[in-house]
């Protein structure tokens, strides 16, 4: 039983035992390869971690959804040749989101920003498969960024209490949750707003001056 996180990258070799830190690195470098290539990679990154404090659980990191062809470029600067392969990537992206959350057993965590329950691409995508959202969990990111889109707190507590995704899916097996975190928002210069990860948590129960 490891009081630290053990991870076990699978390999051609077979697996082979790193820290959480040489592995975050890891998966920095893939996102930052496929940032320059552009696209993504269907081939999977299969771990398996051993920690005292986590549950016996497969989670399965599917990737973000691109654009789609109603979103693509009119004409302000890009090509035909350049928004048919990026509609193609797209398109692959979803057969392959839409592939892992087609066993029923298996429990979908929809995560997106979300600024209005009527629009979710993310939702409207889940949806095709669990219709009812009878076993998706929903979870709203960014919350600190929509706050100046409310006028009273009354406004804040009708968002958050989500009238229209409750109406439309009664059998919702979870959510919404909200969550914010600190990216781009922390750190040593002064463009940051936060100089640490405590700074940032402690920021919303800090009294108002």
């Amino acid at each position: 039983r490891r009081e630290t996180p053990r991870c076990y990258p699978r390999a051609p070799g077979g697996e082979r035992a790193v820290s959480l830190e040489d592995l975050q690195a890891h998966i920095r470098r893939e996102n930052e390869r496929l940032e320059v290539e552009g696209g993504f990679d269907a081939a999977e990154i299969i771990v398996r971690i051993e920690y005292k404090y986590c549950p016996n659980l497969v989670i399965i990191d599917t990737p973000g959804l691109l654009v789609r062809h109603g979103e693509l470029s009119d004409g302000g600067g890009g090509s035909a040749a350049a928004d048919a392969e990026a509609a193609r990537v797209a398109e692959e992206v979803e057969r392959l989101v839409l592939a892992k959350i087609a066993p029923h057993e298996h429990i979908v965590l929809c995560v997106e920003e979300t600024s209005s329950w009527e629009h979710s691409p993310a939702r409207a995508l889940v949806s095709t498969e669990d219709c009812e959202l009878a076993r998706t969990v929903v979870v709203s990111t960014k919350l600190d960024t929509k706050f100046a889109q409310f006028g009273s707190a009354q406004e804040l507590l009708d968002f958050l209490s989500a009238p229209p995704l409750r109406a439309r899916y009664p059998r919702l097996y979870g959510g919404p949750f909200f969550t914010s975190v600190p990216a781009g928002r922390v750190g040593a210069t002064r463009q940051h707003a936060f100089r640490t990860n405590e700074a940032y948590r402690a920021a919303p129960q800090a009294p108002a001056r």
